[in-house]
């Protein structure tokens, strides 16, 4: 900002300034009546720029909170409804048909185990904020990615193996009422 007492050179930048505004404004006008015309996008699509692994992995791990909130409210409302939600998931997790049985443990599983490891990244991340750099937050994405697959397929194809002629045994006694939880064939 520039002040000064002779009026006649404010008048001179004045005239400058809203001049050079015409031309820009009818430089725009031109661009945009030729886009239209010859019917061109003015901005590229969304589809034609590559994610970040890490907002993928940002978006994934939102999406994987709204899962388990959602997942634990129905077991809530089941529960206050006096269903059997506790027999409804051991029965799940003990069923005879290998692939039911494996669906069941992945829904489980796989939000829980993603989102339980990408909580503990953040937690790190708080804890050393130095670690918060492009490379590292790259780096970090793809070893959440990379550990999160390995434990789901553990957890979900390895552990519990049965050949399904065994009898099934009691999960566990509620310490509240000693009731058996486990298979509803026992009770």
């Amino acid at each position: 900002l520039i002040k000064t007492t002779n009026q006649s050179f404010k008048i001179v930048l004045l005239r400058k300034i809203s001049s050079n505004n015409s031309t820009i404004n009818n430089s725009t006008t031109n661009n945009s009546s030729i886009n239209n015309s010859k019917k061109r996008i003015i901005s590229p699509h969304i589809q034609i720029y590559k994610f970040p692994i890490t907002a993928i992995t940002s978006i994934t791990h939102r999406i994987t909170g709204v899962i388990l909130t959602f997942g634990t409210i129905i077991i809530g409302l089941m529960s206050i409804v006096h269903v059997d939600t506790l027999n409804i998931l051991v029965d799940a997790f003990t069923m005879n048909g290998v692939f039911l049985n494996r669906l069941a443990r992945l829904v489980i599983v796989a939000p829980f185990t993603y989102h339980l490891l990408a909580g503990i990244r953040h937690i790190i991340w708080d804890k050393y904020p130095e670690l918060i750099s492009k490379v590292d937050c790259e780096r970090s994405s793809k070893q959440l990615i990379i550990i999160s697959i390995i434990i789901i397929f553990i957890l979900t194809f390895c552990i519990g193996l049965s050949s399904g002629n065994k009898k099934k045994q009691s999960i566990a006694v509620c310490p509240v009422t000693g009731l058996t939880v486990g298979s509803k064939n026992q009770i």
